[in-house]
Order: structure tokens, then C-alpha cells, then sequence
């Protein structure tokens, strides 16, 4: 037991010194693995580090300092438009996972399953082709004309009611 108390002091200092030093970076700055390994006085570390992770979240929670996995290389201190970015980044990962998902989701026999089952599957069904729809490109464009008319954020309840009428009226949109 006092080894499991040991390993947790010994995680709980890397992510004290490895914040500490992530705290001190300039926004656009980048930092190695390696620095952070030798902060940190961890053997191994890279993006997928626990410690690392924790460090990350806390200063993103605490600070709104966001941080971007450089792969292979280490990690920046990105900026507000970079953020933007990155966000339109998990855009679009969630909608190739809401296909790949629904895609999946059509090879059951739904013959096969319990009425529980069935239930299941269409709830499934149902929220992955919204989140499909909801996260496409048109979608995107239909939002950021909405909010250029109004010039103003709008609310979740407002995006919603938006979306609704939008998948009834096209809209057309040209990219450029």
C-alpha cells in the first residue's frame, strides 16, 4: 500500500512541475517532450501522458491556456485564432465519426435484438444521424451567415431552433 502512496505523491509532482513550467510559456511557444520529460523527472512522456493530460486540463481549466500536441515533437501554447482552428478540426472529427458510427450501426439485424435492444438502436440511430447533420460543412455556413446578419452569439436554444428551420429551407452558399 505505501508503494501505491509513493507512485501517486510521484504523478502528483510531475503535474505540479510539469503546470509550473507549461504556465510559463509565451502564447505561440512551443515545447519539447524532451524538456518536459527532464521538468516532469519522468522516464517516458509524451502526449498521451497522464500527467501531461492533467497538466493540460488544469491549465485549460484555471488559466484558458490551451495546448496543442505537436506529434512526435511536443507541445504549443496556441493562439485565440488557432484555437478557432483547432475546434473546427473536432467538427469535423465528430461528423466522420457520426458516419462511420451510423454506418456501423446499419449492419445490425435489428430483427435479432430485444425490444429494449430495438429501442436502444433507434435512440442510437437517431442521435448519430443528427450529429451528422448537425455537424456538417453547409451547416457550418448557414450558422456563420445567421451570425454575420446578427452580428452576435446565439444561444443554444436559439442554434437549435435555427438548425430545425434551416434542414426545411435551403440556403444557398458559395465557398470562397
Amino acid at each position: 500500500m505505501a508503494m501505491k502512496f509513493e507512485v501517486l505523491e510521484a504523478v502528483q509532482a510531475a503535474i505540479n512541475l510539469l503546470v509550473t513550467r507549461l504556465n510559463k510559456l509565451q502564447m505561440g511557444e512551443t515545447i519539447t517532450y524532451d524538456e518536459l520529460r527532464t521538468v516532469a523527472a519522468l522516464s517516458s512522456l509524451d502526449g498521451s501522458s497522464y500527467a501531461l493530460r492533467q497538466a493540460r486540463k488544469m491549465l485549460q481549466g484555471e488559466e484558458n491556456k490551451v495546448f496543442l500536441c505537436l506529434r512526435g515533437q511536443g507541445l504549443k501554447y496556441i493562439t485565440d485564432p488557432e484555437i478557432v482552428s483547432s475546434t473546427e478540426q473536432a467538427r469535423k472529427k465528430i461528423n466522420r465519426a457520426a458516419i462511420r458510427g451510423l454506418k456501423r450501426h446499419q449492419c445490425t439485424n435489428i430483427m435479432q435484438l430485444s425490444p429494449e435492444e430495438q429501442n436502444s438502436y433507434r435512440v442510437h440511430a437517431s442521435l448519430l444521424a443528427v450529429t451528422h447533420d448537425i455537424t456538417k460543412r453547409l451547416v457550418v455556413q448557414r450558422l456563420a451567415v445567421r451570425m454575420a446578419e446578427t452580428q452576435e452569439a446565439m444561444t443554444r436554444e436559439a442554434t437549435l431552433e435555427f438548425l430545425m428551420r434551416s434542414q426545411k429551407q435551403p440556403i444557398e452558399v458559395t465557398d470562397t
